[in-house]
């Protein structure tokens, strides 16, 4: 059904949503409290420390995990639309 309507599977829709909220907390076109997220080189985050499954896959440590694995000229760029342009090309 998903190939006959065209649509991306779940998990690619949530991965995509998760590294769009991600780039714009970057950016800091969404007001949220961005005290735990730690930078480091490369535009990456550190990942909280996880003690449970479930907290390791909710929200801040999942979408800190895929916005690590993005290539730099993705997260570098200069607007929301060319960001999901970039972010549509990269193999998620």
């Amino acid at each position: 059904m998903l190939q006959t309507l065209e649509w991306k599977t779940l998990q690619y829709r949530r991965s995509y949503n998760y590294l769009v909220m991600s780039y714009k907390l970057r950016v800091q076109t969404v007001a949220v409290d961005q005290y735990h997220l730690i930078p480091t080189t490369n535009m990456n985050y550190l990942i909280p420390q996880s003690h449970t499954q479930y907290h390791s896959n909710s929200c801040f440590p999942r979408p800190i995990r895929l916005w690590n694995t993005l290539p730099i000229y993705v997260k570098s760029s200069p607007s929301l639309d060319i960001f999901t342009e970039r972010l549509a090309v990269v193999n998620m």
